[in-house]
């Protein structure tokens, strides 16, 4: 078996019995893949969808920024209610292992429950950790992780090892509840230059009525 890191492909030899040759048979696997359509949940107008590939978090969270859907934006996937958890859960492909999250704790210098933030800057307030969790194992888990093993709920791991992939959403704003743009100043009206000229004969009209009658 030999891979070739420059094109991800993985190619096979093999040989067949009781013939005079031996065949290449390539057999080609993309390094991440999707197996199916992303799924919409009209909880929130969010697409979903699960990359599968060994990937760090960091890989994936790059790699899932630069992904669009349907015009949407893609982000590793933020789950802030139950029941975006359930839907999750029930509608892609991930009940058998572990698979990144966009989330991640900015501040380690407190307890392991806090300083945890959305990639995507919402507000951090529901959470499903698994019994236990976080636990911040040998010191240094600071990414979340999606355990479809357990139901959907979180671990915290070390953004390099555990996972099979990572969950994505596409939104049409990865900053929910931005504040919109202000609006642009109104045009100042700039007079041609023919009004220039008739305003400029009446004032001179206006001065010789004043000196002719004065």
């Amino acid at each position: 078996m030999k891979y070739n890191k420059n094109c991800n492909l993985v190619v096979f030899s093999s040989f067949f019995k009781n013939m005079k040759y031996s065949a290449l048979l390539p057999l080609v696997f993309l390094s991440q893949q999707s197996l199916a359509t992303p799924v919409l949940w009209t909880g929130n107008g969010s697409y979903y969808d699960v990359i599968f590939g060994q990937i760090t978090w960091d890989q994936a969270n790059t790699q899932a920024n630069g992904y669009s859907w349907e015009g949407e934006t893609g982000h590793l996937a933020t789950i802030t209610s139950q029941a975006e958890s359930d839907f999750i859960f029930s509608s892609l492909a991930v009940q058998d292992d572990h698979y990144w999250l966009g989330g991640y704790q900015s501040d380690t210098s407190g307890l392991n429950n806090e300083g945890w933030e959305w990639v995507t800057g919402e507000q951090w307030s529901y959470e499903n950790w698994f019994s236990g969790e976080p636990n911040n194992y040998n010191g240094n888990e600071d990414t979340l992780m999606f355990q479809g093993v357990r139901g959907g709920s979180w671990n915290d791991g070390d953004g390099v090892s555990g996972s099979v992939g990572y969950i994505i959403e596409y939104s049409l704003s990865q900053v929910p509840n931005a504040p919109a743009p202000a609006p642009a100043p109104a045009p100042v009206a700039v007079p041609e230059p023919q009004v220039y000229q008739l305003l400029l004969t009446l004032f001179i009209l206006v001065g010789y009525l004043r000196r002719k009658y004065s």
